[in-house]
Order: C-alpha cells, then structure tokens, then sequence
C-alpha cells in the first residue's frame, strides 16, 4: 500500500491504519530522536510528541512528496 492510499484510510477512520503507520516510521524516528535526547526514556518522548503531531496535521499533508523524507 503507498503512502496516499494508507493517509487515505486513516482520514476515512479505517482502523489499523495508525499502527501500521507508527510501525512504518518509528524505528527510523526513533534513531533521529536518539540524537537529540540525553536518555532513551527522552527519546521514547520526543518519538511519542512526533506522533501526536504528525496525526494531529495528517489532514494537511497534500501526497507531493514522501511521508518519509523531507
């Protein structure tokens, strides 16, 4: 499934969508959190207020470039 297509499903309400994109993202959040933090716990909370913000703003994401870049 491509980006639009899984933000699609999300906006719509579609459960298991969330998950899928958390699971899709954290790993690689994380590592980026890791830099920025002076512990794990940190890390864990930087990746946790990325989400909220990400989910919270997902409606205004237009699919011109990669979820995952930029």
């Amino acid at each position: 499934m491509n980006e639009s297509e899984l933000v699609k499903r999300m906006l719509e309400g579609q459960t298991g969508f969330t998950k899928h994109l958390y699971e899709l993202y954290a790993p690689k959040m994380l590592g980026v959190c890791y830099r920025y933090a002076n512990s794990h716990e940190e890390a864990e909370d930087f990746l946790q207020e990325a989400f909220i913000t990400i989910f919270r703003k997902l409606d205004q994401w237009k699919g011109d470039g990669e979820l995952g870049h930029g």
